[in-house]
């Protein structure tokens, strides 16, 4: 596909009429481009001949397979070979450098790590996106010991990662709204852009949510305290709210953006984090839990964090239309398949909801039961069983219907 786009590549603006994608084409270097061709072409004469078996077919994120079959190869090269019959793809497989081929798979490791990362479809991603891509960037620094073609690949990558991998200010939200990111350690340079961003889309939620908001936080001062410092004591109501930090509410507030200046002069706690599976913060319960300290903050959260980090999403949800919508249901309406394709992403989630649903009306009723009835308690349980296996057997017709 690299080599099409080469050889096609001075006719494309004429077929580029949105703008947008001829900026995208005006940052692509020409020459580069050919060079990175000429550079992979003992690699796909390679892969091409090789037998189905010894193809790697597979890619959990599907745009880091070209990273898996490159660190497949070099896992596999002594063993090439005697797959490779061919002696004019034996001279190209001669070309390739096996330092350089493990030099290179080991410089990719982290970008591989970080598109597994980005590409994750159960928690928010966005706020990861600022300091993956300046950890990327800091991994393309050339070394003492680096070889002359990876200091080149280096400088490449640091250049597209620059120029095709631009910062938003969606970026920049999500970023400043994670408590564990917000001093921006990671890029000092996003700090004041991204503060500036916070305080414009604060004015604006705050126009939409102020007038149905309630909360007397809203139209009070609040001033956030260290748990050692000498304060008056927490109000009854709210003392659940403020974890280990004291607040102190005063007068009517003064500065509208006051509850900026209080998140992000707030020390959180250890025991404000409930950490997930992948070792980051649970950053929606984390803004639940908050949304009577910071409530402006925390309804800006939550439209922020439902942006994905990468169109991965968006390419496995249409990977799956394709099985929804067959050559024997081309009929289908488009509200029908999003019914569909929502029950078949959420199929897991729904059992695990009715298996709660129906493990916490057992303990109601077993509880509600009189023991000196052994007929009614034998007629309830009977019941809650029938019940129970009716609404799995229900899932699982369900499950046959989708697939």
């Amino acid at each position: 596909m690299m080599d099409n786009f080469a050889e096609l590549f001075f006719e494309l603006p004429s077929a580029l009429v949105n703008s947008n994608f001829m900026m995208n084409y005006n940052l692509i270097e020409k020459d580069l481009l050919d060079c990175v061709c000429k550079f992979l072409e003992p690699f796909e004469e390679v892969i091409v001949n090789l037998s189905e078996e010894q193809r790697v077919s597979y890619s959990d994120t599907r745009f880091n397979g070209a990273l898996m079959i490159m660190d497949n190869f070099a896992e596999l090269f002594f063993e090439l070979p005697s797959a490779l019959v061919n002696s004019n793809f034996m001279m190209n497989y001669n070309l390739i450098k096996k330092d350089l081929l493990d030099c290179a798979c080991k410089f990719f490791e982290p970008f591989e790590e970080v598109i597994v990362n980005l590409s994750e479809e159960q928690r928010p991603t966005l706020h990861k996106v600022i300091p993956l891509r300046q950890t990327l960037i800091n991994s393309c620094v050339a070394e003492a010991n680096d070889s002359n073609g990876i200091i080149q690949l280096k400088v490449f990558l640091a250049r597209r990662l620059n120029n095709a991998w631009p910062i938003t200010d969606e970026h920049r939200l999500a970023t400043i709204l994670h408590p564990k990111f917000k001093k921006f350690e990671c890029s000092p340079n996003e700090k004041e852009k991204s503060i500036n961003v916070l305080k414009s889309q604060f004015q604006k939620h705050q126009t939409i949510i102020s007038p149905f908001c309630t909360n007397s936080l809203v139209s009070k001062h609040v001033v956030v305290q260290s748990s050692s410092s000498n304060t008056t004591s927490k109000s009854n109501n709210l003392s659940s709210q403020y974890f280990d930090s004291k607040v102190k509410v005063v007068d009517e507030r003064l500065n509208p953006l006051q509850e900026i200046d209080d998140y992000l002069n707030f020390k959180f706690d250890e025991s404000d984090y409930i950490y997930d599976n992948s070792g980051d913060i649970d950053i929606l319960l984390f803004w639940k839990k908050q949304q009577h300290l910071f409530p402006i903050l925390s309804s800006l959260a939550k439209v922020i964090f439902a942006i994905p980090a990468s169109n991965s999403i968006i390419e496995r949800l249409f990977s799956s239309s394709k099985n929804v919508v067959t050559e024997k249901r081309t009929r289908l309406g488009a509200s029908k398949i999003n019914e569909l394709l929502f029950l078949q992403k959420n199929l897991n989630t729904l059992k695990e909801l009715i298996n709660n649903n129906n493990r916490k009306r057992t303990l109601s009723m077993s509880s509600t039961t009189t023991a000196s009835s052994d007929e009614s308690s034998y007629t309830t349980a009977k019941q809650q069983r029938l019940d129970t296996d009716e609404s799995f057997n229900n899932f699982d017709n369900m499950e046959v219907f989708l697939d």
